[in-house]
C-alpha cells in the first residue's frame, strides 16, 4: 500500500508555538473518493501560537476551533487559549475526558491502546458532542488537545473512519504524531518529572505507533461495530453523520 503519510509537505502546517498541526485532506477513501483539503485540521496545544501563526491559521481559513482539553488543563495554561473570544473564530471547549476518567487516569492505563480503549468505553457522550460540533461548525475546523495524540487522534480516527478511509491509512496519520512531536520530547519529560509521573510509564504513553491505532480500530469494530455504529449508539443522528461525510469527502 502506498504510504500516504509520507506525502506530508502539504498536509503539515508549520506554526510557531505548536508542533503537530496538520490537514486531514488528501487521503483516499475505500470507495474511490478523497478527503477534502481545508476542511478538518488536527493539532496540539495552540495556547502559545505567535500572532503570525494565529494569522496563518486564519488565512488558511480556520473559523472553528474545538479545544478537547479538560478545564483543569485550561486553568494551568496562561493564557488558556489564543482564540478565546476571537472575533473571527468560534471557539468551543469540549473536553473528551470525563472527570472520573481524568481523576485516576494514570492508575488505569499501561500503554497508548489503554488510553484509546478507555476513551471509547467511557467518553461516548463527549465524543457525541464533539462530532456534532464539527458537523455544525464553519469549516475549516481545527480540533486539538495538549499534544495532538490521544484525544485528537481518536477524534481524527472517527472522522476518517466515517469518510471510509482505510484503517492502515488512518494508522499512518496517527503515527505522524511521533515524527512531529520529537522536538518537544525533552519538554514532555520535564513536565512528567514536575508532575512526579512514573518515567517508564510516561515514555510508553507518549508513543504513537501505527500498530496502536490499528489495534484501536479493530477494537472499535469488534466491540462496537465500527465508527458509525459507535456514534449512533452514543446518540449521534444519521443526518449528522452524513453531514460529516458530505463535508469531508469529495
Amino acid at each position: 500500500m502506498k504510504n500516504y503519510a509520507d506525502e506530508h509537505s502539504r498536509r503539515y502546517i508549520g506554526v510557531e508555538g505548536a508542533y503537530n498541526v496538520r490537514d486531514l485532506g488528501g487521503y483516499p477513501t475505500q470507495d474511490g473518493k478523497t478527503t477534502r483539503w481545508r476542511t478538518l485540521l488536527r493539532g496540539d496545544n495552540l495556547r502559545a501560537l505567535s500572532p503570525a501563526s494565529q494569522q496563518l491559521l486564519l488565512d488558511y481559513g480556520v473559523r472553528t476551533v474545538i479545544d478537547l482539553r479538560d478545564p483543569g488543563e485550561l486553568k494551568r495554561d496562561n493564557p488558556p487559549h489564543v482564540f478565546t473570544g476571537h472575533p473571527e473564530v468560534h471557539y468551543a471547549n469540549l473536553p473528551v475526558y470525563t472527570y472520573e476518567l481524568a481523576r485516576n487516569f494514570y492508575k488505569r492505563v499501561e500503554n497508548t491502546f489503554d488510553i484509546n480503549r478507555l476513551i471509547l468505553q467511557e467518553c461516548g457522550g463527549q465524543l457525541k458532542a464533539i462530532i456534532e460540533a464539527i458537523a455544525a461548525g464553519d469549516a475549516p475546523t481545527i480540533f486539538h488537545c495538549s499534544v495532538g495524540k490521544d484525544r485528537t487522534g481518536m477524534v481524527a480516527a472517527l472522522n476518517l473512519s466515517l469518510a471510509k478511509v482505510a484503517p492502515e491509512i488512518i494508522a499512518e496519520d496517527y503515527a505522524l504524531t511521533a515524527r512531529y512531536l520529537e522536538p518537544a520530547r525533552e519538554n514532555f519529560k520535564a513536565d512528567a518529572a514536575r508532575m512526579k509521573l512514573d518515567t517508564e510509564l510516561h515514555e510508553r504513553l507518549m508513543r504513537a505507533d501505527a500498530e496502536t491505532m490499528l489495534q484501536t480500530l479493530q477494537y472499535l469494530q469488534t466491540e462496537f461495530g465500527g465508527a458509525e455504529a459507535y456514534l449512533k449508539a452514543a446518540g449521534v443522528s444519521a443526518e449528522t453523520l452524513e453531514k460529516i461525510r458530505a463535508r469531508l469527502v469529495e
